[in-house]
């Protein structure tokens, strides 16, 4: 990306290409992948408990099943970010002020059909993506967070609420003191919420410095 791109000029790139070399390229890791490891026997025995003979059959004819995968990537330069979303998961823009919202915008279709994935054969086309050019006023931090995130929470609303946090933390204590405790952290949010296991990427420009109070940006914010 040159820094004279237009958002819709990369956004374009991105779709016809980059997720089209995406897909192709799991489909070739997944396809010698699986040559090298062929299913086992307690798979085998495994899937015929939870599928029976019709899903051995199906698994058979279309291995790439057992490596589905969903998407989230985040490019950032200094003049763009370029976020791509396949299936569930959030991408996260926060502020400098510390308001969050999400880059990609939520797939209502997501909770009345089959999660978009990666071993679908239409994989490329389902991947949603978008291109950010503030220029002046690019994210101060962007989250990158797998579902069982935001279903750790009450409402979307306190789940946003995040961005604040980690921004103050960032700025106040640096990287090297959140990645200490980040493991911890999101046992913790997974222990009392959803259950499920979280991944978080995140990306900063990495100023360090005060942050306006975190609980009065929350103030303002409920106010």
């Amino acid at each position: 990306m040159r820094g004279d791109d237009a958002a819709l000029a990369v956004a374009e790139r991105a779709r016809t290409v980059l997720a089209a070399e995406v897909s192709q390229s799991w489909r070739a890791a997944v396809d010698r992948h699986h040559k090298a490891n062929p299913f086992t026997p307690e798979e085998w025995a495994s899937v015929a408990a939870l599928e029976g003979w019709k899903g051995q059959q199906v698994l058979k004819r279309h291995p790439e099943l057992a490596y589905g995968s969903t998407i989230l990537a985040v490019l950032a330069t200094e003049t763009h970010v370029l976020c791509l979303q396949l299936g569930d998961g959030d991408i996260l823009f926060v502020d400098s002020q510390g308001h969050t919202r999400r880059a990609v915008p939520r797939d209502d279709q997501v909770a009345t059909k089959q999660t978009s994935s990666l071993w679908r054969r239409n994989a490329a086309a389902e991947v949603r993506i978008h291109v950010y050019d503030g220029l002046e006023d690019l994210p101060a931090l962007v989250l990158a967070a797998t579902d069982g995130y935001a279903e750790s929470y009450k409402s979307d609303k306190d789940f946003l609420e995040i961005g604040t946090d980690y921004l103050g933390m960032v700025r106040n204590e640096g990287f090297d003191s959140l990645e200490h405790r980040l493991k911890d952290h999101l046992d913790e949010t997974s222990w009392g919420g959803s259950g499920d296991d979280i991944t978080v990427g995140l990306i900063s420009r990495l100023v360090r410095e005060q942050v306006p109070d975190v609980d009065a940006i929350k103030e303002r914010t409920h106010a």
